[in-house]
């Protein structure tokens, strides 16, 4: 349905924008239409539209959503390219992601691509349910390189890679998780404590997991058995790539009607 309202559009001679397309690719992730989302974004310079960072995490959502996790690796690394291609002399490859409340409006005018927390942590979920722990924890540490202190979803998003992993290995970079997550200052929710600690358990760290446990108690976190058996398969609901975080009101003021 989406991409035949495009042709439809084109054969009725209405004007068609990067809004208009990154509103049909989140259609289409909700669909489950990940071929139709990718063909919408590689159409996108042949009808005159840049592609934005929005365009692509929509594009990115499709293909992780439907477990086609080296499609959703391509279009972040082609997301990587354009950053790459666009970014304004003299900024470095590894500079800072942008602000939701300040300089992303500014960037989104200019059609600038550049990799936001979304992107990092959809793609990261893609490819950890394939089972490629590393490639995650990559993505992860590339992220964190980037922000001064990535978010708690970031952190659980990364947490649920290894719970679902099952591996040694999972273990490993469970605990390194918890040494950023301390350095980087940031307080565990429920979620991230009990999955942490669930690792830590059947990886024997008890050390680990008494640790978490004490730091979520300090915390004012209520942690009781029941809240501990967490449903790992329902996660809370991603966020639309359209309105994420990386989006503002003010720029959706002008948005056409999809």
């Amino acid at each position: 349905r989406a991409l035949g309202f495009i042709e439809e559009m084109k054969e009725n001679n209405i004007n068609r924008t990067t809004i208009t397309y990154n509103s049909a690719i989140s259609t289409c992730h909700k669909a489950g239409k990940w071929q139709i989302a990718l063909e919408l974004l590689h159409g996108m310079d042949k009808d005159g539209c840049k592609r934005d960072i929005i365009s692509y995490n929509g594009a990115i959502a499709a293909c992780g959503s439907a477990g086609k996790w080296e499609a959703a690796l391509d279009v972040f690394y082609s997301a990587a390219a354009e950053e790459a291609r666009l970014m304004p002399m003299g900024v470095p490859a590894n500079a800072p992601l942008p602000s939701a409340s300040t300089s992303h409006s500014q960037n989104r005018r200019k059609r600038i691509v550049q990799r936001d927390v979304y992107s990092y942590t959809t793609t990261m979920n893609a490819v950890g349910r394939a089972g490629r722990i590393d490639l995650a924890y990559e993505l992860f540490k590339e992220l964190r390189s980037k922000v001064a202190s990535p978010s708690v979803v970031a952190y659980n998003t990364m947490a649920a890679m290894c719970e679902r992993d099952k591996s040694s290995r999972a273990g490993e970079i469970a605990a390194e998780l918890f040494a950023m997550m301390k350095e980087d200052g940031l307080k565990p929710e429920v979620y991230t404590v009990g999955v942490l600690m669930n690792i830590f358990e059947r990886s024997n760290m008890p050390e680990l997991s008494k640790e978490i446990e004490q730091m979520a108690t300090e915390d004012g976190l209520v942690l009781y058995g029941d809240q501990l058996e967490l449903d790992l398969e329902a996660e809370p609901e991603e966020p639309d790539p359209v309105v994420s975080a990386t989006a503002t009101t003010e720029d959706f003021d002008d948005r056409e009607i999809f």
